[in-house]
């Protein structure tokens, strides 16, 4: 990915489990399977967090768990990929030490534990959930108070042993944080943008509209009540302070690079738990019941109003009336099972069954990002990919229309970067690739701005690709416009194939095959078995092997120096194909040109190139040359990167402003690049002390009385 980075330099480790499993079964049956998983997670967790920790009762806190259940699949985070956004009540009880009476309950607990930590994304988990979970200890412990002291100190325990399993990843993670292209950031918003975003994106979604309203207006009786309103209004205010102009004076630094405005994710949990000690202590104040009603009441009402005009909304809200009706009912009866005048034992079946009918219902009109669409038909293992792919050297694969993680199960690299970290001269070179597309100052600024990919389809070109193309009905028409791309530059990245959802005219001319799944002939009519089948297969797909390519080696006569950075990307932007394959452009402002040989050298003749070992860290090349030449790699340059002819180390110079140049002489010789870091691998001798430290957190320690 990412145009050659480093394996440790990214938001998971080179052993993530996920991509492990993506060796040996589907992506979506890996995906589907996550869903669940997560989701049952989930409303465990919460259970768990609502009983163990917070004193509910076992009925109530079941149904705070199939709720937040439910909801981890309509917020506006619920990609399998954030797993602390379904895991965290979990994690939060087993990391306190409170993993039940059981003997060796905290066996499980530390399995648990460390499954969740290698599937997190370190970035994200490390500083948005231990704040939180320091924040929940700290201001909401009304059970526990008197043991804050062993659970601030489970808590240090556990996240001290997440840092160092993490520390190769955060280590590599700093180091090139000052290459990374994130040298934009979210635009400054006013105060009530992020009211806005909690409005539409959370509780207008969730399914707890109603039962949150209900609980504001109990603040002023409940000091459990205000504790939790003041979590809750927590992430708003860091993510407004990272969403405004205040945030500007952190923007280069590390800490302004990882993405803190994403601190709403725990507002899914937070405004849960809100909502259910909001319930718990009405139930308890039977003369309070008509100001919760009077207050939930309202809030539908301005949710409504805020809302008003969308029919899926509108069906949102009628839904979000029915179903705290049903909760409220059900826990009525709930609460009279143990009157002794009550007849209600009979009846709780019913109740149960009428809420859970109106949670099926709720989720099945509404649908979050692309859930409505069958996973297996976008990315599951398409066999014209696959073909096209087969044989093949290293190459980059351009992807118009979708997400390229189709490509990378395929072992593909993706040249658009659909990675939070790579590198800014990456992004320059792309941009010089693109920059017919970017005509006007608006689709300038929304390329530079947006910091997880760089875009192959900017402006209107984009929707002609994704919009249409989920109507499984019509085959999608040839996009007939000009991509407006810089072919030579883009060939001379090493892009080799582009896979699109849509035939297009422009790509056939460069191409020396195309390969494509074509369309089932439309039926008119009744409903036909070839109508039915578009559900079951793959998505179409045109897949354009070009040709003129270059490799992700290849080695040219010359190099040609240039007085700066930017005179070395206007010169990209005029250069052809032949030119690339002449000469490199090498820039004066690299402290390794000219240093030991003069980087003007080199001679024609004839040349020669296999590259014999390819990974993310080392490459291996055979080279045999009538004359010196020079070496270009199309992969990131880095300070790390190393270089050796035959063993005698030489420089690594940045070549075509991004990419890497070794000059070499003349003969049959073998040239390795590796990336050494010394440090990273030092780091590695905390990972087993860090696992060691989540094990005695989750352990419950002799002399130690469970919390539970």
């Amino acid at each position: 990915m990412a145009g050659g980075r480093p394996s440790h330099a990214f938001q998971f480790t080179p052993f993530y489990p996920l991509v492990i499993a993506a060796q040996f079964l589907p992506l979506w049956l890996i995906y589907a399977g996550m869903k669940i998983a997560l989701m049952l997670t989930a409303g465990y967790g919460m259970l768990r967090f609502l009983r163990d920790y917070l004193g509910f009762k076992p009925d109530l806190a079941l149904l705070g768990g199939v709720i937040f259940a439910l909801n981890t699949q309509t917020q506006v985070a619920q990609i399998v990929h954030v797993v602390f956004n379904f895991a965290f009540p979990l994690v939060f009880v087993w990391s306190l030490g409170i993993a039940g009476t059981r003997r060796y309950s905290w066996i499980a607990a530390t399995f648990g534990l460390l499954l969740f930590s290698l599937l997190s994304y370190p970035a994200l988990t490390g500083p948005i959930y231990a704040g939180t979970q320091l924040l929940l200890i700290v201001f909401l412990n009304p059970v526990y108070g008197k043991s804050k002291g062993r659970l601030l100190a489970k808590w240090a325990l556990f996240w001290l042993g997440y840092a160092l399993m993490f520390l190769p990843l955060a280590y590599a993670l700093l180091d090139v944080s000052g290459e990374s292209q994130r040298t934009f950031f979210p635009r400054s918003q006013s105060p009530l943008f992020y009211l806005n975003v909690l409005g539409k994106e959370l509780l207008a979604t969730s399914l707890l509209v109603f039962l949150i309203g209900g609980s504001l207006v109990l603040a002023y009786h409940s000091s459990v009540v205000r504790r939790a309103l003041l979590l809750n209004a927590i992430p708003i205010l860091v993510t407004a302070f990272f969403y405004s102009s205040a945030a500007d004076m952190i923007r280069q630094t590390f800490l302004g690079k990882i993405e803190l405005h994403l601190f709403f994710y725990v507002q899914n949990f937070l405004l849960t738990v809100l909502a259910f000690i909001g319930l718990r202590f009405v139930l308890s104040r039977k003369d309070l019941w008509p100001l919760y009603l009077l207050g939930g009441g309202v809030a539908l009402v301005a949710m409504s109003t805020y809302l008003y005009g969308s029919s899926t909304y509108k069906t949102l809200l009628f839904l979000n009336v029915l179903v705290p009706l049903g909760i409220y009912l059900y826990l009525r009866r709930a609460s009279l099972l143990g009157s002794p005048d009550s007849d209600s034992r009979r009846s709780w079946p019913l109740m149960t069954a009428f809420v859970l009918v109106l949670l099926g219902i709720r989720m099945s009109i509404f649908h979050e990002g692309q859930e409505n669409v069958p996973y297996k038909r976008y990315f599951g293992n398409n066999p014209t990919l696959s073909e096209a792919l087969v044989r093949k050297d290293v190459g980059r694969v351009v992807t118009l229309g979708f997400h390229p993680s189709l490509a990378h199960n395929l072992g593909a690299e993706s040249a658009d970067a659909y990675s939070p970290l790579f590198s800014a001269r990456y992004r320059a070179v792309w941009r010089v690739l693109v920059s017919n597309q970017l005509k006007d100052e608006e689709a300038r600024r929304r390329f530079d701005w947006y910091w997880y990919e760089v875009n192959p389809l900017n402006g209107q070109t984009s929707r002609d690709f994704t919009h249409r193309l989920y109507n499984l009905k019509d085959c999608p028409r040839v996009f007939e416009k000009s991509l407006e791309w810089h072919t030579p530059l883009l060939l001379a990245s090493n892009v080799k194939v582009v896979v699109s959802l849509r035939p297009v005219r422009e790509l056939e001319t460069i191409s020396e095959r195309v390969l494509s799944t074509d369309c089932l002939e439309r039926s008119e009519g009744a409903i036909t078995f070839n109508r039915f089948r578009r559900f079951w297969m793959p998505a179409p797909l045109w897949v354009y092997v070009l040709k003129d390519t270059f490799g992700r080696g290849y080695l040219v006569d010359r190099a040609e120096v240039l007085d700066s950075d930017e005179a070395v990307l206007e010169a990209l932007g005029r250069r052809t194909v032949a030119e690339f394959r002449s000469s490199v452009l090498l820039s004066a402002q690299d402290k390794n040109v000219g240093r030991e040989e003069p980087a003007l050298g080199g001679t024609g003749g004839e040349k020669r190139l296999r590259l014999k070992e390819y990974s993310p860290d080392r490459l291996v090349f055979e080279v045999e040359t009538l004359g010196a030449a020079y070496l270009v790699v199309n992969n990131t340059y880095s300070r790390h990167w190393t270089a050796r002819v035959e063993g005698r180390p030489v420089p690594v110079l940045r070549a075509n402003h991004a990419f890497q140049a070794v000059r070499i002489d003349s003969g049959r010789q073998q040239v390795v690049l590796q990336y050494e870091d010394r440090i990273l691998w030092l780091c590695y001798t905390a990972v087993p002390l860090g696992i060691g430290l989540v094990v005695v957190a989750a352990r419950r320690l002799k002399g130690e009385d469970d919390l539970s």
